[in-house]
């Protein structure tokens, strides 16, 4: 029994690894990994024997704006281990050996975890925090601008990428950059609009409510431009995924059990108010 990572030219090896994330979450990395969706940002540290994944911890590498400045962060994911290998202590082996490695290649590690291992992470240090959601009403006479074009992904994906390497930070307070992975695989399954300037708007709509999850654009752009593009008939709430620069908005902490957020690493490296893009919780 061995730890490896970054192993994914091994073709069983990689095999294996699909198995059991096909079995734990229905997910398939086959496709993300023949298509290069990874871009050498994903790495696996993984228990092996004999041949076979027994369990298995991600990361992803991120590049953040930060109060307007660059960091370098790690998010955990694809934390899985086969059923009849639980209770063995393999994920805390890991954590043990990939954390010390993934600490000296970033400012912090984050993670999203649901209600089931709440209280796993803080034994390594972590420390949960909520995010937070941004609204603001929406006037019932806002009329909509023309102009603007849903995009499909694929039948854009080359141009959308390029855009993504490029793009400048939806939120200088706090916001993804050069986020290709996993805005390769996040962005197969958005709905995206287009605007006539350029600017690319991930979004969704439940309700009474419009939620802007990310904006990807190769130029800065004032939001006050972008909201007369988007169709908020029948909204009265327009929610972000970061903070909306140069708006009167509402600010809501959200604690999610589900979803729930954990960070390690100092409190300075993270602004006092922030949320990761939708796109971020992989």
């Amino acid at each position: 029994m061995q730890i490896l990572s970054d192993y994914f030219e091994n073709d069983a090896l990689r095999a294996s690894f699909r198995r059991l994330a096909l079995d734990t979450f229905g997910l398939d990395f086959e496709p993300w990994y023949q298509s290069g969706a990874f871009h050498g940002r994903y790495h696996p540290f993984s228990v092996e024997d004999d041949g076979e994944i027994l369990a298995n911890i991600s990361a992803n590498e991120f590049c953040l704006c930060v109060e307007g400045k660059i960091a370098k962060a790690m998010q955990l994911g694809t934390v899985m281990t086969r059923k009849e290998h639980r209770g063995r202590g393999l994920a805390r082996q890991l954590m043990e050996y990939s954390l010390p490695l993934l600490r000296e290649r970033s400012d912090f590690i984050f993670l999203f975890a649901n209600d089931t291992v709440l209280g796993f992470y803080p034994r390594f240090g972590f420390r949960r925090i909520p995010e937070v959601r941004y609204q603001v009403p929406v006037s019932p006479c806002s009329a909509r601008r023309p102009g603007a074009e849903p995009v499909l992904f694929s039948q854009n994906r080359e141009e959308l990428l390029a855009a993504v390497k490029r793009r400048v930070p939806a939120s200088r307070a706090f916001a993804p950059v050069e986020d290709i992975w996993p805005m390769d695989a996040c962005l197969a399954d958005a709905s995206i609009l287009r605007l006539p300037e350029g600017h690319c708007v991930l979004w969704e709509k439940e309700g009474s409510v419009f939620t802007v999850q990310d904006i990807i654009s190769v130029k800065p752009f004032n939001l006050t431009d972008v909201i007369p593009y988007l169709d908020l008939s029948g909204c009265d709430t327009l929610r972000f995924h970061f903070l909306p620069e140069g708006l009167a908005y509402r600010r809501e902490e959200v604690w999610e059990d589900d979803d729930a957020l954990f960070v390690l690493g100092p409190r300075e490296a993270l602004p006092r108010d922030f949320a990761f893009p939708a796109t971020s919780h992989t």
